[in-house]
């Protein structure tokens, strides 16, 4: 018997979302300077999700990944503009790059980057200020610069990984 397509959609989305915490809980370094900020490689996995199941999944998988890696981190502070952020990166991303290549993987992790940036730097400014919001800004720029590297260094491999799997180029 055959996984209906919905089924296994919401699968993939939820091992996505799994994957999206791992990666942002786990794989952490906390920022010293700044409030509950820190390095990871979660917007790398939202970046790969988008690419490979579309941007509403890879959207979802951002939002409650992310969301669950803050709490647990103890940076529920940041929480409404991280479902926020996380889901339009997904979601645009996923838009730009689902299915279309390496090129346009690039885009949408640059493009992403930039709504990560503006997202938490106008978060940071009705929170803390303009000043903290300056003083963050090199760490922001410095983890969307390395999602982004991260990203297309991974792609290509995982593409062809995906593709050696039986009905692996879909995602319905």
């Amino acid at each position: 018997m055959e996984t209906p397509a919905s089924t296994r959609k919401i699968a993939i989305t939820a091992a996505a979302a799994a994957l999206v915490f791992a990666a942002t809980y786990f794989l952490r370094i906390p920022i010293p300077t700044l409030s509950g900020a820190y390095f990871n490689l979660g917007d790398t996995v939202i970046y790969l999700a988008a690419a490979f199941i579309g941007g509403f999944p890879a959207a979802f998988a951002g939002l409650f990944g992310s969301v669950l890696a803050d709490v647990f981190a103890g940076a529920a502070i940041y929480v409404p503009a991280t479902a926020i952020i996380k889901f339009a990166i997904g979601f645009i991303a996923g838009k730009i790059c689902f299915a279309k290549g390496a090129k346009s993987v690039i885009a949408a992790s640059v493009i992403g980057g930039l709504i990560m940036n503006g997202g938490y730097s106008l978060y940071e400014t009705l929170l803390f200020g303009f000043s903290y919001a300056i003083v963050a800004l090199p760490a922001n720029l410095l983890q969307g610069t390395c999602a982004a590297v991260s990203t297309v260094a991974l792609y290509p491999a995982l593409k062809k990984a995906i593709i050696s799997i039986p009905n692996g180029s879909r995602f319905s």
